[in-house]
């Protein structure tokens, strides 16, 4: 096999493997020349190991003697011959590798010298190259400061030319101005025009060429007078095309205007030529004239509902100049079409100016007799800002086209502040008339309570039916004023966005407090009628005793509280509950309106928007004011929600005094009673037994008393209109299903609730009157400590919880003389005023005890 010395050369990181190329040779040698023999006598001579290793035949030959295959011999020789011969084959290549090296090394140093040479020519070559690059960018250098020098005077060449081109244009404007300034006055004696207006649109182009000009100085003056001069020949003619509508001669005519620039002249005669129609029609108002015409005809009883008033006739003429100004606009748009949305809103706005001090007086007039005809001023103003609003809406509908007119936001909002423009005033004073509508109001629903109350104040001296049916009627007639009340309010807040759109809603949400706030007040007088017909009431009933004894031994013959009075008072108390129950959802009515009020103001479209450009300002004020109020705890109503918490608890203070009247006579004595220093000798003859100590009758009588409460209170069976109230203003309802359940419910808790109150209220009482008892003997601790207990256990079977002072005294009492004085007997979750209290009244006792004894 031949050798390729390139197998020598090596590649990769690792380079030549010596010892890799021999074993690859021999494997390929041995394949070549044993084959698969090879691999078959290694597999017997494989077999033939194992069976010697597991004690197998071999006729008896030993483990450790291994058997050699002859041909394996063989090959060993042949590997070796091999080897030898590659061996010979590699110093021959190495031999020739030598001789080639150092033929090629000769070579190259017989080289080397001519080489020498000719680098040293390139180097000079290369010296003398650099040399030149340097003077060529030399060259470059000062070759381009030439040319910027060059580009310099180039421009400046340029642009003396374009001065001097300039010069030569204003020259020639100004030949051709002094030109036409002679043949102006030609043309003005033969009147023709066009060609007027066209010479003058030129003088004025290039009167700012020559402006500042000593020999122009003039010219301005007299191109102003000049088209003075072709505005008065123009002006006439113009009109009466417009009068005539004459499309052709108007065409003209407008555009020998609009080359002087004299678009607002062309306003002007448009609304000359029509604002006779519009100002005609509302001169004819007259708010006699029916009436008039009635009694000419000799009808002298006509009806007052045939004057013809101010709000009753603006809408007919503002319907009239809607179709005058519409008619003509959609002339103009077929005719001037750019100038069509100018001459609309130019004639609006003519036509509200000049009737605007007209229009202030006859709504002025209107508002201050409206009274005098059983009219409300605020409906008379709201009708006219309908009508307003209704021709300012019509009128934005016939300026909306397409494509729009470039300037159509600035018409609209011109025409809106024209239009609106005519009720500033009363806007401004409409807090005024406000006032004086909901305190009518108000008047009215406090003088249905006024008889009712006199009624009551006359009967305070009459019977308990004749009482009780006035304190109906009074309630009756509080209960019936609620929802009107609370309407008037709500009515407040729609006019006041009607009307101003918002603009005065702080103001009118202040009036609405401070009126309501006084209605209130009148309505207190209602219930403190109330209060004096049962001022006297448990008087008269005890007037008959002569002594506390002789009190107890009648005090279970005496009627319950008459129950048509009682029924009368709880009636009140349900009445002050839905009182406050409907401020609350008036209030809450009145933030939702703000809230929608405050989200509306970021719209460019909203009406409000007017108000603000009418009263500069003001905007930032309003949008402060309306933050305050969404705050969080602020009462858009502050006086009339104390008003109304003030009327509340009067009336809970009312019926809980009337509650206590059974309370107080059931007390009366009690402190003064003889069971509490009652003090008995035991008879020491026979050793008798203690019996139990029975509860004294005051107790016993409040303690039946309450518990019969509960019964009472089933009187309030109407709490339909109560439960709707409260759900309105009632967070997470539930569905309609349930509402029956939810109705009880309610009834039941109100019920609960002034149970509570009631029972409470008589706890303190009674707590009071033990302990102003000036002492207690052993006898009368005994005597107490039943009545305590007595007392407690009304309390827990009506649900109640027992007073910490009473539950004080119970403890106190459940020790003895001696153990009570001790400190570490004083539990630590006790009213300690209570404890001292109930120690000195015990350790009086039992000192008057041993002087008694002595």
């Amino acid at each position: 096999m031949a050798l390729d010395a390139r197998t020598f050369e090596g590649d990769g990181e690792e380079g030549f493997d010596a010892c890799k190329w021999l074993n690859v040779e021999i494997a390929e040698r041995l394949a070549r020349n044993v084959g698969d023999r090879i691999g078959e006598d290694k597999i017997s001579a494989a077999r033939v190991t194992s069976e010697a290793e597991h004690g197998g035949g071999n006729n008896g030959v030993p483990h450790d003697v291994t058997l050699r295959d002859p041909d394996l011999d063989v090959l060993d020789s042949q590997v070796l011959d091999y080897l030898g011969e590659l061996e010979v084959k590699l110093q021959l290549i190495a031999n020739d590798l030598d001789t080639n090296i150092s033929t090629q090394t000769r070579k190259a140093y017989e080289q080397m010298p001519e080489a020498r040479k000719e680098l040293e020519v390139l180097r000079q070559k290369s010296g003398a190259m650099r040399k030149q690059i340097r003077s060529i960018v030399s060259n470059i250098s000062n070759t381009g400061q030439s040319v910027g020098y060059t580009m310099g005077n180039i421009q400046l060449v340029d642009r003396v030319q374009t001065n001097m081109k300039a010069a030569r244009d204003a020259l020639g404007e100004a030949a051709g101005m002094a030109q036409l300034l002679a043949t102006v006055e030609s043309t003005f004696q033969r009147g023709d025009l066009k060609t007027i207006g066209r010479q003058l649109k030129q003088i004025r182009e290039g009167l700012e060429s020559v402006r500042g000009v000593p020999e122009f100085s003039g010219v301005e003056t007299k191109l102003h007078e000049f088209e003075e001069r072709l505005q008065t020949m123009v002006q006439t003619p113009l009109q009466k095309a417009f009068e005539d509508h004459d499309a052709e001669a108007v065409k003209h005519l407008s555009s020998i205007l609009l080359l002087s620039k004299r678009s607002d002249v062309i306003g002007t005669l448009f609304v000359s030529a029509h604002i006779f129609k519009l100002q005609s029609s509302w001169e004819s108002f007259s708010p006699i004239q029916p009436r008039v015409a009635a009694e000419s005809a000799g009808d002298t009883d006509a009806p007052a509902k045939d004057v013809l008033m101010f709000e009753d006739f603006l809408p007919e003429w503002l319907r009239k100049v809607l179709s005058i100004v519409e008619s003509e606009y959609k002339w103009c748009l077929e005719n001037l079409p750019e100038q069509a949305d100018f001459l609309l809103v130019n004639i609006i706005e003519t036509c509200f100016i000049s009737v605007k001090q007209s229009f202030k007086n006859r709504l002025q007039n209107r508002l201050s007799v409206a009274k005098a005809v059983d009219a409300s001023p605020l409906a008379v103003l709201l009708k006219v800002k309908k009508s307003l609003e209704e021709f300012m809406g019509s009128t934005k509908s016939l300026l909306t086209r397409d494509p729009p007119h470039k300037d159509s936001e600035t018409f609209v909002e011109g025409l809106a502040l024209c239009i609106y423009g005519q009720i500033k005033d009363q806007v401004l004073l409409y807090p005024l008339l406000e006032r004086q509508e909901i305190s009518s109001f108000y008047n009215k629903l406090a003088g249905e309570l006024q008889n009712p109350t006199a009624k009551l104040r006359q009967l305070t001296l009459s019977s308990n039916a004749a009482i009780a049916d006035a304190i109906e009627s009074c309630t009756q007639a509080i209960h019936g004023v609620i929802h009107p009340a609370c309407k008037i309010g709500e009515d407040s807040l729609l006019r006041c966005l009607s009307t101003t759109d918002g603009f005065k809603i702080d103001e009118l949400l202040l009036v609405a407090d401070e009126s309501l706030a006084a209605f209130l007040e009148k309505a207190g007088l209602s219930l403190k009628a109330i209060q004096e017909s049962l001022k006297d009431r448990s008087l008269k009933s005890s007037s008959g005793m002569k002594s506390v004894e002789s009190d107890m031994q009648d005090q279970s013959q005496q009627d319950a509280l008459p129950e048509d009075i009682l029924v009368a008072i709880l009636r009140v108390l349900q009445m002050a509950a839905l009182f406050l129950t409907s401020i609350s959802i008036l209030e809450a009515n009145l933030h939702s309106s703000v809230s929608v009020l405050k989200s509306q103001w970021e719209y460019k479209s909203d009406g409000i928007h007017v108000w603000f450009k009418l009263f500069p300002g003001q905007r930032e004020v309003h949008e402060g004011k309306l933050e305050g109020f969404q705050a969080g705890g602020v009462s858009l109503l502050p006086c009339t929600d104390k008003a109304t918490r003030d009327f509340n608890m009067f009336a809970e203070q009312l019926v809980l005094d009337f509650m206590m009247i059974k309370v107080k006579e059931s007390l009366l004595g009690i402190e003064e009673s003889k069971l509490w220093s009652r003090i008995e000798n035991k008879d020491k003859t026979f050793d008798l037994p203690s019996f139990s100590v029975f509860p004294s009758k005051h107790v016993t009588s409040l303690g039946e008393y309450l518990l019969i409460v509960p019964q009472q209170f089933e009187v309030l069976d109407n709490f339909d209109e109560l439960n709707s109230s409260r759900s309105k203003i009632k967070e997470g309802d539930e569905e309609e299903g349930d509402t029956k359940e939810d109705q009880v419910q309610e009834q039941n808790s109100f019920a609960a609730e002034w149970i509570t109150k009631i029972v409470e209220e008589a706890s303190r009482l009674y707590t009071r009157d033990i302990l102003r008892i000036p002492k207690l003997s052993e006898n009368g601790c005994s005597q107490l400590q039943a009545d305590v207990d007595y007392f407690c256990n009304i309390l827990q079977a009506l649900f109640v919880p027992v007073p910490l002072n009473l539950s004080t005294i119970a403890s106190n009492l459940s020790f003895n003389g001696e153990e009570v004085r001790l400190s570490k007997n004083q539990p630590k979750n006790c009213d300690v005023s209570t404890w001292d209290r109930i120690v000195k009244m015990r350790v009086e006792g039992k000192g008057s005890s041993n002087k008694s004894s002595r």
